[in-house]
């Protein structure tokens, strides 16, 4: 109903004002970031941040849209760039987390997390092989 969607809207837009003015901060601080090629140092802790804080808003926005039965967005780019900040600084397993993470909320990252299991140098869990393998 109309009623129904109005609350929905209600209830989302001030998280999602944040979350995508945060989207926008972290794509600028990121390709600074990148064409700097510094992925330790105040700029790469500030874009860690910004991208925990997306995380969060976008965990409340996926549970407003659960409460409503609307679908959330399948392409999370903070968790893509969360990732790729740990994977630079040499943190492979904080990037395998924030992947598993991503695919929690449906988002495929099951070829970068088998990658940064790669890179961490082992074998994935039974556990991971379930994600990897999409079961």
């Amino acid at each position: 109903s109309t009623e129904n969607f109005m609350e929905y809207q209600k209830e989302l837009k001030p998280i999602s004002d944040k979350y995508y003015a945060l989207l926008e901060k972290i794509e600028k601080d990121w390709s600074t970031l990148y064409n700097l090629k510094e992925y330790t140092g105040t700029l790469a802790q500030k874009v860690e941040k910004e991208c925990i804080d997306a995380i969060n808003y976008f965990k409340k926005m996926h549970a407003i849209d659960i409460k409503y039965g609307e679908s959330s967005p399948q392409n999370i780019p903070a968790f893509r760039r969360l990732a790729m900040l740990y994977e630079r600084q040499g943190k492979y397993e904080s990037s395998v987390d924030v992947c598993k993470q991503a695919i929690s909320l449906d988002m495929d990252e099951r070829a970068r997390m088998l990658r940064m299991i790669k890179k961490a140098g082992r074998t994935p869990t039974d556990e991971e092989m379930k994600l990897i393998n999409n079961e």
